[in-house]
């Protein structure tokens, strides 16, 4: 079941680095994402599944959090 913040898988476009074609790909385990500058990034971050774009000519990735909610950025 989808939760309501839940972002659909991104749509492939030409790569941002060598205009390749990227395919989507989904991470297979939560990633803990923190804000820049958190010490203990084991206990402050917030946990979501990642959804990708990889180039499959120069191998450029770049991630999506699945549930954006679920991260906290510090203040």
């Amino acid at each position: 079941m989808a939760h309501e913040h839940e972002i659909p898988l991104p749509q492939p476009s030409p790569c941002p680095e060598c205009h390749g074609e990227r395919f989507p790909a989904a991470a297979i385990n939560s990633v803990r994402l923190t804000a820049p500058g958190t010490a203990l990034p084991g206990i402050t971050g917030g946990f979501t599944e990642m959804y990708a774009l990889v180039c499959a000519n120069c191998g450029y990735t770049m991630f999506y959090a699945k549930d954006p909610s679920h991260i906290h950025p510090r203040k």
